[in-house]
């Protein structure tokens, strides 16, 4: 796989947990969908930027993707809570 795929892999998963932590509601594809891109896309920046602050001999302080799903709010008024594991690795 190349890291297009990679990443559309990866923001379909996110969209998934979304998709379960609100209630599994329908019709909800898009939003769930553009919430993961916004998502993943902050890790890989975080991520990014931790790799660059290492080569530059500062330490990283990335945000891990329980935490930062755990702050995403669902829309609806709720928040999220920690996501069980499963996203680790790729980022």
């Amino acid at each position: 796989m190349n890291n297009k795929e990679d990443l559309n892999e990866e923001i379909a998963k996110v969209a998934y947990i979304l998709w379960e932590k609100s209630g599994k509601v329908p019709g909800k594809d898009l939003e769930n969908w553009l919430e993961a891109e916004k998502i993943v896309m902050d890790l890989h920046k975080n991520k990014n930027e931790d790799d660059q602050k290492d080569k530059d001999g500062q330490k990283g302080q990335g945000k891990m993707m329980n935490k930062e799903m755990g702050n995403r709010s669902m829309g609806h008024g709720g928040k999220m809570g920690k996501m069980g594991g499963g996203m680790k690795g790729n980022c």
